[in-house]
């Protein structure tokens, strides 16, 4: 009977996803499974680091446990991060992704979080972490020179397991990190931060502090409020180091999302809904499955709708 819930659920999605035009592919996409998950502990995570045939061999690679995965398919924060007012999920758009991997790693650096594992790649430019827990790692970030060039392999989140194209699970995830060069040109470049709030405007602060951080070292702490326009901007040399920005304290019944867009720190306060810090109990697949059937039952009725009066005007 679960099987075939996950399975409805799954072509239910996969109708509304097709029906609105928004047929997208995230790195978690848990909703796609049309089996109920394993919550096993020994799960494997492989990644590969090469480029046009050549590898990166002896690249220390660092993974952080982000969260679990829960029966229903759901993630908790987990270990050093359960505490973080930061939302992570396994449907989100690639933007809201991406922002969560922004988000993580600025905290990683500003909290000094050391990472759960840590593993050198082979003479393969190969990595393999075993023995892991269901749930959402972060791969740590590499910056490295060969041949006079500037690599990068940027940080990304893994779902483990992950799901293929036939909605099983997979417990052996393999994935292959995207490389871009970089190489600086000690000219100044300008930085900018900026806080965006979603929320009403009744329960806002009249400020917040944000920290500035250069390579993982705090630079300075900034005020930001109406006064500055809620923006603050900084110029530096651009020697290729890494800049984040951090929240201080995030304001009670709110959770934080960081984005970076070319040299521009989004950081916003999106206010919590009344029940988002209620614990989730008993199984709540049925709930979701009634919103789905819900859902495409409108589009349903839409289309018997059009039907009939296209009907009515060839009578």
């Amino acid at each position: 009977m679960k099987r075939k819930t996950y399975l409805i659920a799954s072509l239910i999605l996969a109708a509304v996803m097709i029906f609105s035009g928004s047929m997208a592919i995230t790195a978690a996409s848990t909703t796609d499974a049309v089996e109920k998950v394993e919550l096993r502990n020994d799960c494997r995570l492989d990644i590969t680091y090469s480029s046009s045939g050549t590898a990166f061999v002896g690249q220390e690679i660092k993974l952080w446990h982000i969260a679990d995965i829960t029966a229903d398919a759901d993630y908790t924060l987990a270990g050093s991060f359960e505490n973080y007012p930061i939302t992570v999920t396994g449907t989100s758009s690639q933007v809201e992704w991406d922002e969560m991997t922004v988000t993580l790693n600025s905290y990683i650096l500003a909290d000094g979080i050391l990472p759960d594992h840590t593993a050198k790649t082979d003479e393969n430019g190969k990595v393999l972490f075993e023995n892991l827990t269901a749930g959402i790692y972060l791969v740590g970030s590499i910056r490295t020179e060969k041949d006079g060039k500037n690599y990068i392999f940027e940080s990304f989140l893994a779902a483990v397991p992950g799901v293929d194209n036939n909605g099983k699970w997979l417990y052996n995830v393999s994935a292959n990190p995207k490389m871009s060069e970089n190489t600086p040109s000690n000219g100044v470049i300008e930085y900018k931060a900026v806080k965006i709030w979603k929320d009403n405007g009744k329960d806002r602060p009249d400020s917040v502090d944000i920290e500035i951080f250069r390579d993982g070292i705090l630079q300075e702490s900034v005020t930001l409020g109406s006064e500055n326009d809620w923006t603050y901007t900084w110029t530096t040399v651009d020697d290729g180091s890494v800049w984040s920005v951090t929240e201080k304290k995030v304001p009670n019944g709110y959770r934080v999302g960081i984005q970076k867009n070319g040299d521009t720190f989004s950081i916003t306060n999106t206010k919590k809904s009344p029940d988002e810090d209620v614990p989730k109990t008993g199984d709540t697949t049925g709930r979701t499955l009634w919103i789905l059937l819900t859902a495409v039952s409108g589009m349903a009725l839409a289309a018997v709708g059009l039907t009939q009066r296209k009907k009515y005007r060839e009578e």
